[in-house]
């Protein structure tokens, strides 16, 4: 439940939080390949699909940055959403 007036929380806050093993874990295999790509091809060219493999972990891994923030900053972003508008103020 949110906060505000016993809402439910959205759909993709839900899912980050009750499977955080799972976003956990896919931030460390990520981790860990480019690590081992790194490592294994630290003295001599990467081959062309290593590079595809690189650049796949790079897009995995700022999708799910992209998609935690969003979803952790989803209920903040509904609740402003639904403030009402301050009327008066200094020019009227």
């Amino acid at each position: 439940m949110d906060m505000d007036n016993y809402d439910p929380l959205p759909l993709p806050t839900v899912f980050v939080l009750r499977y955080y093993p799972f976003m956990l874990f896919l931030a460390c295999a990520s981790a860990a390949a480019a690590i081992y790509l790194a490592w294994r091809y630290r003295t001599q060219p990467i081959p062309r699909l290593y590079r595809l493999y690189a650049n796949g972990l790079l897009v995995a891994v700022i999708a799910q940055a992209a998609f935690t923030t969003y979803a952790l900053f989803l209920p903040l972003i509904t609740l402003i959403h639904y403030l009402p508008m301050p009327t008066g103020g200094l020019n009227d």
